[in-house]
This record gives C-alpha cells, sequence and structure tokens, in this order.
C-alpha cells in the first residue's frame, strides 16, 4: 500500500488539500461558544442539618444517602464530604445516561431515605453551563454572625448582579435553642418529652402581626 501511494505522490497531495478544504469549510459553520452546552451525568445531593456536627453529618446524612444511592442503573461512582452542617453526595454515572434520567433515579431513591427532621437535601447537575464559577471562604469573625453577614448582606448583593444566576451560602453557624429537660420536674407535672416538643414547635409560629382599621386609617 506505501509503495502504491509513493507511485502517485500527486494523488497523495490532493487528497491532503481536499481534507483541508473541507475541514475549513466545516470550521465556518461550527458553533463556537465560551460555555458550551455539556450536560455531564453527575449530581450532587447537597444537604444542610443546622447545629450538626461533621460526625453526625456522616452518620446522619452522608451515610444513609450514600448507601441508598449504591446498586443504581450504570452507576459510575459515589463520592461525598461531611462538614459541621454540611453534606455532599457526589452521584456520577456513565455517559449513556441522560440527564434527566439521572435526576429521577436519584430522587426515587433519595425519597425511601430517612433524614432527620430539619434537613433540606437539594439536588444539583453540574454541567459546563451551569457551573460554579466563583467560590469565596469568609473567616475571621463569630461564625454564628459570619453566615447571617454573608446570607442576608452578602448573599443578595452578589445575586443583584448583572449574569448571576444563583448565589448559595454553606457553612457557618445557625441559631438553635438547647432544652435540658429536667425528668424530676417532669414526673412533678406529669408531662412527658412528646409534650414538651408539642409546645416548642406550637410556640416556635412566625406570623404576620395584621393591620387595624381605627377611624378610616389603617394602622
Amino acid at each position: 500500500m506505501l509503495e502504491r501511494l509513493l507511485r502517485h505522490p500527486f494523488a497523495v497531495i490532493l487528497g491532503l488539500i481536499l481534507i483541508g478544504l473541507g475541514g475549513l469549510a466545516s470550521l465556518r459553520s461550527l458553533p463556537v461558544d465560551l460555555f458550551p452546552r455539556l450536560d455531564y451525568p453527575l449530581i450532587n445531593i447537597v444537604s444542610h442539618y443546622p447545629a450538626g456536627t461533621a460526625e453526625d453529618m456522616e452518620q446522619l446524612i452522608t451515610r444513609p444517602i450514600e448507601n441508598a444511592m449504591l446498586g443504581l442503573t450504570d452507576l459510575r461512582r459515589v463520592r461525598s464530604t461531611s462538614a459541621p452542617g454540611f453534606s455532599q453526595v457526589t452521584v456520577e454515572f456513565t455517559w449513556n445516561v441522560n440527564v434527566l434520567q439521572a435526576r429521577q433515579l436519584v430522587t426515587s431513591r433519595l425519597a425511601s431515605v430517612t433524614l432527620p427532621a430539619g434537613t433540606r437535601p437539594e439536588l444539583e447537575n453540574i454541567s459546563t453551563s451551569l457551573a460554579m464559577l466563583s467560590t469565596y471562604t469568609l473567616s475571621g469573625a463569630d461564625p454564628l454572625a459570619l453566615r447571617g453577614w454573608a446570607e442576608y448582606t452578602l448573599a443578595p448583593r452578589l445575586a443583584a448582579l448583572p449574569g448571576v444566576a444563583r448565589v448559595a451560602v454553606m457553612g457557618g453557624g445557625e441559631a438553635a435553642w438547647r432544652i435540658d429537660v429536667d425528668p424530676l420536674a417532669l414526673k412533678q407535672h406529669q408531662l412527658t418529652l412528646a409534650a414538651i416538643a408539642t409546645a416548642v414547635r406550637a410556640a416556635n409560629v412566625l406570623a404576620t402581626g395584621g393591620y387595624l382599621e381605627s377611624h378610616g386609617r389603617d394602622c
């Protein structure tokens, strides 16, 4: 075959020229994008659990979610990260799985997982068009005050910038009440822990104050 090509160098050169011209012609119609659409079948399960330590997040949230995801069809790997108040489980599928199909598979398995009350799991698909572009780490202050400032002051300002689709605040501290119950007092007043929990939930209500109408004026 090589000897035949060497006998006809003109044909080889002509073929290379035609291939090059075809590539240039295709290049003119090739779409170009700074962040091309490339949906990779990778789903992040992000969970927030206020006042939970790293060990609590690992045992109560991360491991149950990981165990539920194992055995999914066309699963490539599962990895996780646990931090105080934060858990992230990454479920990665093979390329032949559609992103919407991957979300449905993860959602169906996640519905069977029993998580602690107050846990807020969210699904995120990381693709080139939806990828996180900037990450900022704040430090040097009280974790509770720092998270409050980042969530209610910094995040709204960043979200108002042109081109920003979403701003997520992770980590830090959140205010929580701890109730230490005296068993002798419970017995004396004939109360149970369930009654205490019901009373706390009933008192922990945020509602509007409404308004009053007086002499044609609302106040």
